[in-house]
């Protein structure tokens, strides 16, 4: 439980949670050759150590952290997305890179099945093989906390992701397939929908209602609707027919 155990040539500098720590002297016992936490966001412990002929080092042991860091090529990397090839008689939730104890999103790149978002409580992660692997997609986004995600259906690479807690929430923007994003639309919102046939006009929902940009997110109007609206839904065929569901009738 020490908050300032020394480490050096660390994978691992700052202690989270309960972590396990692995430690090698030199051979007079005088300094560190390295220190290191090992861990995740949670609980780790160790169970035993050893040693090869060439002083590698392995620890055993168990973890709590979902985010517990694997290399590629990991014989079982759990997550909380499951997948089913055969209609759903079988699912399996073996995946690499998935960072957080649970998942909140998911959507597909039209036209592109293999390349899929989705968000964890960790913020927005990509695959590009159908969610095998995953990598994370967070630069620009000081919030994970992550409510709705939305690709634009003619381009793919435009993506928009709603922010309700945390610092700097809102509406956030991507035209470069998640690899960064910015802020197009302060104040919290937990619900997107993006027009079918005109995609440059969006809609976000909050506590405050429905908002609307006919610009791609640039500049937004409060149109009414719910007044906390946790879903919006746009009619494919009809887009200006819409749907949204709130956590109340307001009466009546």
């Amino acid at each position: 439980s020490s908050s300032n155990y020394p480490t050096l040539n660390a994978i691992k500098a700052t202690r989270e949670g309960t972590d396990v720590f692995v430690t090698k002297l030199n051979s007079l016992g005088s300094a560190l050759v390295y220190s290191t936490y090992l861990g995740g966001t949670n609980s780790e412990f160790g169970r035993g150590i050893a040693l090869d002929s060439s002083n590698n080092a392995y620890v055993t042991g168990y973890s709590d952290s979902a985010d517990f860091p694997v290399m590629v090529g990991t014989l079982l990397s759990k997550s909380p997305l499951f997948r089913s090839t055969d209609a759903g008689a079988n699912w399996n939730n073996d995946t690499f890179g998935l960072k957080g104890s649970n998942f909140g999103n998911l959507a597909r790149a039209p036209g592109n099945p293999s390349t899929i978002f989705g968000s964890t409580g960790t913020g927005v992660s990509k695959s590009t093989d159908g969610g095998r692997n995953w990598i994370a997609s967070n630069n620009g986004l000081p919030s994970q906390t992550i409510y709705a995600l939305a690709i634009d259906p003619l381009t793919p690479s435009t993506i928009y992701v709603a922010s309700l807690f945390g610092i700097s929430t809102g509406v956030y923007k991507s035209i470069d397939g998640g690899a960064t994003w910015n802020s197009v639309k302060g104040g919290q919102a937990n619900s997107l929908a993006i027009d079918p046939v005109t995609p440059t006009t969006v809609y976000a929902g909050w506590g405050g209602g429905v908002f609307k940009s006919t610009d791609g997110g640039a500049n937004w109007t409060n149109i009414g609707g719910p007044f906390s609206t946790s879903a919006i839904v746009i009619d494919p065929a009809i887009p200006t027919t819409i749907y949204a569901a709130g956590n109340s009738s307001g009466g009546g």
